[in-house]
């Protein structure tokens, strides 16, 4: 069994969280770029609806420390004011070399007893399928499978694009046109596009959400770090925005991640 303590998460717990997150995501993250995410969200405030339904906003952080000293496993469960009432998210995250000696076990019973403090109704969580290890933790603790979602992965550097050439030129020839939001800038637009979004996303499979109002929209989308007008690729109809692929590079590994791809329905 593990000797580590848990305690909340403090600034100088951003460099082990940055490795430890690298290690569940799909992209690495740096300590710099979750303190500045952190940084430009304000202090929680959370609240309830007429039905007593979690609502608000919050995103409390716990550290596993081993004896050493060192950190060892890091959970977040956090809510933005467009969720779901009453859901809370979870990201729980042990090292490999320290999984099964209690640390996860530990970190779980903190934000369940958080949770349940703030009288939320529901946790949500993502994990791998092949992550035989993690689907029976969660599953011991409750979780029940929901949804499943895909991520493709395409080698640029083996990939021919000649196939896709006439598809684009079908499209053109029904009247649609390709632009970039380097090429069509100013807030008329980025409105255009942020209700793009919002019509979208409810054609997203279980969405049921509300939908974050522009000025949230465009920090979470376009105003990403990694995201530039000019990987903001837009299908127009005429004046009309019908499609988008927005486009998100991560420094580090220079690969480009789909931030958002979506079409209208006609």
């Amino acid at each position: 069994m593990s000797n580590s303590t848990i305690r909340r998460f403090g600034k100088e717990d951003f460099p082990a969280a940055a490795a430890l997150l690298s290690l569940i995501w799909s992209e690495s993250v740096t300590a710099k770029q979750l303190q500045d995410e952190e940084e430009s969200i304000p202090p929680g405030q959370l609240h309830y609806d007429e039905e007593g339904r979690l609502m608000g906003w919050d995103r409390p952080k716990w550290v596993a420390v081993s004896g050493e000293g060192e950190v060892i496993g890091y959970a977040i469960a956090w809510r933005a004011p467009w969720n779901e009432p009453g859901n809370l998210h979870v990201t729980l995250v042990v090292r490999p070399d320290e999984r099964g000696r209690g640390a996860g076990r530990a970190l779980s019973r903190e934000v369940r007893e958080w949770a349940g403090q703030v009288k939320a109704s529901r946790l949500v969580c993502y994990m791998r399928e092949n992550d035989v290890e993690s689907l029976v933790f969660a599953e011991r603790r409750g979780y029940l499978v929901e949804r499943h979602t895909f991520e493709s992965v395409l080698d640029l550097s083996s990939f021919t694009d000649q196939a896709l050439l006439p598809c684009i030129r079908s499209a053109e020839a029904t009247g649609i046109s390709f632009v970039t939001l380097k090429g069509e800038p100013g807030e008329a637009q980025e409105r255009k596009l942020h209700e793009l979004y919002k019509i979208t996303h409810q054609d997203i499979p279980g969405y049921n959400e509300d939908f974050p109002w522009f000025e949230e929209w465009r920090k979470w989308s376009i105003n990403l770090p990694g995201v530039r007008p000019e990987y903001v690729h837009i299908a127009k109809d005429g004046d009309r925005y019908v499609g988008v692929v927005t486009l998100q590079q991560n420094e580090q590994t220079q690969a480009m991640y789909h931030q958002f791809r979506c079409a209208a329905r006609v």
